[in-house]
């Protein structure tokens, strides 16, 4: 009842939604909006048609060449003051050798993520299993510390664990989670709030209601409606924050709230095939969002690589491994124009066990999966920015990373 509920205000709202709480500016922004839509334009020609002097807050003009690489390598970075943190989840390094090999959606350069001068591995395993879940896995790279496979950012006592973003906003940074996921899903979960179960959707979408990271970006906009109108409370969180509905709709909400004066909820229908930009523009979009002289800590996950493990989809694998490297490929220009800035890419575990042929003269159909859950390989680590040689040539746990993380947001790299 509570579902239906929320889809029926939803869909009542919904020309609102993208706005800032039902405003005249909103109204006015949505209406024009939807009327460009209907005569065949742009979502960005409707905007810039009402406001032409606005700077679009995503592109898709996103290139890497030859000179950015360069670039990244040859910066001169200094301790940091904000943290970008990208997992791939369930992308093992199997995945990222025929997305190399087979992808036509990569940069002519190749893989972004493959280049970055800092590059090592880091085992995966939770406290109870040799097999980690994303729960478990999202935990220990989000507090440094193992639980039990299911837990949401609690140790295996069920007691909460201090998480990275909880650390950054008691420095008085900005928090940022972007993921083609669920908002609710383990992952993004486990880098901002805390649950016993994995499972407990309602529950995770409160408490990020309660927490109210500065940038939200991901699936699960039902989700959150069902929950923000279950009580009073929720429901005055849910209309506090600057909200879009729609991925179409980012660009009026955020065009609304220029000073920042409200978190940004932005609700997607990531579906991310090959040829998709939709991550990389979502983390655009929270990289400016969340700029400030603070510093920031943000989250990108892409799910489409553990998802495309667990149906055993070859080409699902190397189709979102591209995606995710046009998402990093954001985030190391973002490096290379920031050098206080560091970035961290890896995986939570591996997913389908992937097997290459011996050889490189093999086909995409040649490819093997081993299981259709996740695996016990090591995954890799690529690093961009201050101190990141800690992670070069050597193999690390997971609860590693999040603790060269931690330090970062803290400023105490030496």
């Amino acid at each position: 009842m509570k579902k239906l509920l929320a889809l029926l205000l939803a869909l009542s709202l919904l020309v609102f939604a993208g706005g800032c709480g039902g405003s005249e500016t909103g109204k006015d922004a949505s209406s024009t909006l939807v009327s460009s839509m209907q005569n065949g334009e742009s979502v960005s020609s409707a905007v810039k048609s009402e406001k032409p002097d606005e700077e679009p807050w995503y592109t898709t003009n996103i290139t890497f060449t030859e000179d950015d690489l360069k670039a990244a390598k040859a910066t001169k970075y200094v301790k940091p003051k904000n943290v970008i943190f990208m997992i791939g989840d369930g992308m093992g390094l199997n995945d990222i050798a025929i997305a190399n090999k087979f992808s036509d959606f990569k940069f002519d350069i190749g893989l972004v993520l493959d280049q970055l001068p800092n590059r090592g591995f880091a085992t995966t395993y939770s406290n109870d299993s040799a097999v980690t879940d994303s729960a478990a896995s999202a935990t220990a790279l989000a507090t440094g510390f193992k639980t039990n496979n299911g837990y949401i950012g609690k140790d295996p006592q069920g007691q909460d664990l201090l998480n990275i973003s909880e650390i950054a906003r008691s420095l008085n940074k900005r928090i940022g989670i972007v993921t083609s996921d669920l908002v609710t899903g383990a992952t993004p979960s486990a880098f901002a709030v805390h649950n016993i179960s994995r499972n407990n959707t309602d529950e995770l979408a409160g408490a990020f209601l309660k927490m109210r990271p500065d940038v939200l970006i991901g699936n699960g906009y039902s989700d959150f409606m069902g929950v923000a109108y279950a009580d009073d409370e929720n429901r005055s969180l849910f209309y506090s924050v600057n909200r879009a509905s729609t991925f179409g709709s980012f660009e009026t909400a955020l065009n609304n709230d220029k000073t920042n004066s409200k978190p940004f909820f932005g609700f997607t229908d990531f579906s991310l095939k090959s040829g998709d930009y939709r991550l990389a523009q979502c983390t655009q979009t929270a990289l400016r969002r969340l700029e400030n002289e603070n510093g920031f800590f943000l989250m990108v996950e892409n799910a489409g690589t553990d998802k495309a493990g667990h149906s055993n989809n070859r080409q699902g694998k190397v189709d979102n491994v591209a995606v995710f490297d046009k998402a990093v490929a954001v985030a190391v220009k973002y490096c290379i124009e920031h050098p206080d800035t560091v970035l961290i890419v890896t995986s939570d575990h591996e997913t389908g066990g992937v097997v290459l042929p011996e050889g490189d003269n093999y086909t995409l159909d040649d490819v093997a999966f081993t299981t259709t859950g996740h695996s016990a390989v090591d995954v890799g680590v690529f690093a961009l920015g201050y101190g990141t040689e800690y992670f070069n040539g050597k193999t690390v746990d997971n609860i590693d990373i999040a603790k060269f993380a931690i330090s970062a947001v803290k400023g105490e790299l030496k």
